[in-house]
Formats: structure tokens, C-alpha cells, sequence
């Protein structure tokens, strides 16, 4: 019996030997299997990606060397790899991502007067000073300033370029503006500066402090802290958070805004790339500053980092903050540059992000709690453009439409420029005194664009005082 039961165990051992001798071999042949298999993709995607680099660099050797035309363009390499970039980002899918000569709205510094103006019937307004160096209190450039010569060089129905060419090179200017209808003589400093990207009036009310953010930039956190602490001080325990018209800035500068108003370790956004990996940014600091109201006033132009703050104060306070105004322009991707030796940059969509209760506002916005829609001229849509008699197309529908909130157009809205628009356009240029032309021409385009302009001011003014009316005690 001891034979029997000796020799069943050594067969019992001589089988688990061939079965893990087996588990083996067949985790080996897995393997190798998946090693050919992932090698044989290998080469074959590589040698497919390797063809169309071989065709693409054939047919861009042909363009350089040998087709005829090529000899017309001095630089036509150059000139072949950018018509190369922009053709791979003509994919119609993302206006954010592209490919820049220049760094342009994305600088950090910039250089000259460092001050934003527009062209105001026959000169310029200065609607915002950006630049510290000017914007001393009894000598400076304020807003409102009509800008009318420099250096003695008269500015009336020039363009931006003109101005440009009068301060190159120089570090200051002679300026003469009219202020409140007198003509006052200023020095104007041309510096590189980091522009001014938050502002502050407590004059509007006596209970709600009134802060306005333009962007988003590298110091705006410090400053909007600055002026919070200015606001609790004067005793204020009400804040207005002008957001409207700001197209956003830097992620780190939003998280920063935000961190000011929220606890530590709280989610301001989270980005998630193509592969749904997620990144949340989150505030740091216990320290924040209270206050009983926060109103948000945000409009179809606010973007980007302005959205993400309004979410982010929206969702986390949501007892105190009340957004207001109409929904916000919707953009909720985020980008990153990569900088080439040669001074050009690429500027590129890598993930799309999402407000802390995990909603996308992408294409969507952020919708108003209180809704105030505005009134006015300065909504419908203007272009600018020339036009005259029997031309048609959307761009005299918006004529007529501007003509007939001004109360020079009774017809139709045809988009077609008729005699009956003619007239009303003529009738409008002999009020504004300028030229009779009959026609939408560059002086009569500028005197629209001013009325656009100061209605958009009132406008604005006239939301902060019913913001400020609603939230009184």
C-alpha cells in the first residue's frame, strides 16, 4: 500500500512540474506573440508615418529648388514652412490654437503710452490709461481725454498708424487733449511697462465698493488684493466684480483672484486633456477676504479666466454671489505657447476645462442669475464698413437698423442701401454737421462708432446704478 500511495505522489508532482512547465511556456509564447505583434505595428505605422514625411519632404524640396516660381520669393523656405503650419491649423475646429510671428496679445510687457483709445469722431478718446507713468493725478492722460495732436502734429481724421509713427523712437511726447471742453498741454512718457489690469471706485456708492478686472495678468491678484483690503477698511461689506468685457489671462492669475474670496483647498477649475487626465487648481490660502453681496457683472464678452472666476465664486459661494448680466462668450478650452529659437511661437488647445461641480461651459458660457440685457445702439452689430447707393448685403441691414434706432430711417429693413436710406443717411451727416455725402464713409463711420461708444458708457453706468439700487440696505 506505501508503494502505491509513494508512487501517486511523484506522479502527482511530475504533473504540477509539467503544468507550471506549460503556465510557463504559454506566458512566454503570450509574450512573444505580443512583442512580434507590437513590433510588426510598429513597423508598419512607422513606416507609413515615414512615407508621408518622405512625400512631404520630396514635394517641399521640389517647391524650393525647382518650381519655376519659387525664384519670385527671396525667403522660400520660409515662406513654404509657414504656408505648411497654417495649412496643418486650417482645420476650422479650434480658433486657439495657431501659430504667431510675433507674441502680440500674449506679452507680459509692452512698450509705448500705455494708453487703449479709439477713434472718436474726428479724433481719438482715451478709454483706458494702462501705463503708471502716466496716470498722475493733476498732470496725466484720464480717461475721456480727447486726444487731439502730438508733438504739434494735429490728429483730426487720422488713424492708429499715423499716431504709431509719431511716438517711435522717443521716449516722450507733447500732447494736447481736451478735457471737459478745454484743451490742456500733458507730457506723455513711452516706457515698457506691464499694463495696469485692475480698477477701483468707491464713489459710486457708499455700501458696495466697486472693483473692475480687464484681465487677467501676471500682478493682478496682488493689486485686486490691494484694493480689497482699501474696500474693508473704508468699511464696505459690499462688493461689485466688474468682469464684464475681460477676455481672460493667465489660469495661475484666476486661481490667485480667486484664492483672495475662498478657503484652502478649494477647486477653482480642473483642466482634463484628450486622454482624461485631470488637473485640479485649487486655492491655498486660509486668509480671504468676506463680504455679505458679491455681485459679478459679466456680459457676452467676458472669456476664459473671467468665466472660470465667476464659476468659481458662483459654485463656492453660492449664498452670497449673484452673477449679473447676460451669458458670458463661452470659452472653456485652455492653452499652452511653445517658443522657437527664431522668435516665433505656437499656441495651442490641450485640454478643456470645467467648473468645481465638473460642469464644461465650452460653446455654452456661464448663464446669469439676474439678467440685464442693456439697451441701446452699441448692441447691434456695425462692421464699419463703406457703403453707398444700391450696394446690399448684411452690412446695410445693420445700417438701417443703426439709422433707425436713431431715428433717421423708417422703411423697411430690406438690406438694401436705397434712395430712402440715402436720404436718412444725408439727413443724419447735416444734424452732425459734417460732410452731406449720403454715404456710410470713414468720417460718418467714426461719428457712429463715437455714438456706439458713449451709448455703451451709459449703458454701463446705468446696470452698476440698478445693481446698486437692488442691493442697498
Amino acid at each position: 500500500m506505501t508503494d502505491v500511495v509513494e508512487y501517486s505522489r511523484k506522479l502527482k508532482e511530475k504533473e504540477n512540474k509539467f503544468k507550471k512547465t506549460l503556465i510557463i511556456v504559454s506566458i512566454i509564447c503570450a509574450v512573444f506573440s505580443f512583442s512580434i505583434g507590437f513590433y510588426l505595428s510598429y513597423v508598419f505605422n512607422h513606416n507609413e508615418t515615414n512615407k508621408n514625411r518622405t512625400k512631404f519632404d520630396e514635394i517641399y524640396d521640389i517647391l524650393a529648388n525647382e518650381w519655376y516660381y519659387g525664384k519670385e520669393d527671396e525667403d522660400i523656405d520660409n515662406t513654404l514652412l509657414d504656408k505648411a503650419i497654417y495649412g496643418m491649423l486650417d482645420l476650422q475646429k479650434d480658433p486657439y490654437t495657431r501659430y504667431l510671428t510675433s507674441l502680440g496679445s500674449l506679452a507680459t510687457s509692452y512698450e509705448g503710452l500705455g494708453i487703449t483709445i479709439t477713434q472718436y469722431k474726428d479724433y481719438f478718446m482715451v478709454t483706458e490709461v494702462v501705463n503708471k507713468a502716466n496716470m498722475d493725478e493733476n498732470q496725466g492722460i484720464k480717461v475721456g481725454d480727447i486726444l487731439k495732436s502730438i508733438d504739434g502734429n494735429n490728429l483730426q481724421n487720422k488713424d492708429n498708424e499715423y499716431i504709431k509713427t509719431l511716438i517711435a523712437n522717443k521716449e516722450s511726447v507733447t500732447m494736447v487733449v481736451e478735457r471737459n471742453g478745454v484743451d490742456v498741454t500733458l507730457t506723455g512718457y513711452i516706457t515698457t511697462y506691464s499694463p495696469v489690469t485692475v480698477f477701483k471706485d468707491f464713489s459710486y456708492s457708499n455700501e458696495l465698493a466697486y472693483i473692475k478686472i480687464d484681465q487677467f495678468g501676471l500682478d493682478t491678484a496682488e493689486v485686486l488684493e490691494e484694493y480689497l483690503e482699501d474696500a474693508k477698511d473704508a468699511g464696505y461689506n459690499k462688493l461689485i466684480l466688474d468682469l464684464r468685457d475681460n477676455p481672460g489671462g493667465y489660469i495661475t492669475s484666476v486661481v490667485d483672484c480667486a484664492d483672495l474670496f475662498l478657503e484652502k483647498g478649494k477647486v477653482v477649475l480642473t483642466t482634463k486633456d484628450r486622454h482624461d487626465n485631470a488637473y485640479s487648481y485649487k486655492t491655498s490660502d486660509n486668509d480671504k477676504y468676506d463680504f455679505s453681496n458679491i455681485i459679478i457683472l459679466i456680459n457676452q464678452d467676458s472669456a476664459s479666466g473671467a468665466e472660470a472666476l465667476s464659476a468659481a465664486l458662483n459654485e463656492n459661494l453660492d449664498s452670497v454671489v449673484d452673477l449679473v448680466g447676460v451669458t458670458t462668450y463661452g470659452k472653456g478650452s485652455a492653452q499652452k505657447t511653445v517658443y522657437f529659437s527664431d522668435g516665433t511661437y505656437f499656441h495651442y488647445t490641450y485640454a478643456l476645462w470645467f467648473t468645481p461641480s465638473d460642469n464644461s461651459i465650452n460653446k455654452l458660457g456661464v448663464a446669469p442669475e439676474t439678467v440685464y440685457e442693456g439697451s441701446g445702439l452699441h448692441l447691434l452689430a456695425f462692421n464699419g464698413l463703406t457703403l453707398k447707393e444700391n450696394d446690399y448685403g448684411e452690412e446695410v441691414k445693420n445700417l438701417q437698423l443703426i439709422l433707425k434706432t436713431l431715428g433717421y430711417y423708417n422703411g423697411e429693413i430690406t438690406s438694401f442701401f436705397s434712395e430712402s436710406v440715402k436720404q436718412s443717411l444725408t439727413n443724419y451727416q447735416h444734424d452732425l454737421g459734417i460732410t452731406e455725402s449720403g454715404e456710410l464713409d470713414a468720417l460718418t463711420i467714426r461719428y457712429i462708432l463715437a455714438k456706439m461708444y458713449d451709448d455703451k458708457m451709459l449703458d454701463y453706468d446705468n446696470e452698476i446704478t440698478s445693481v446698486i439700487n437692488r442691493y442697498s440696505a
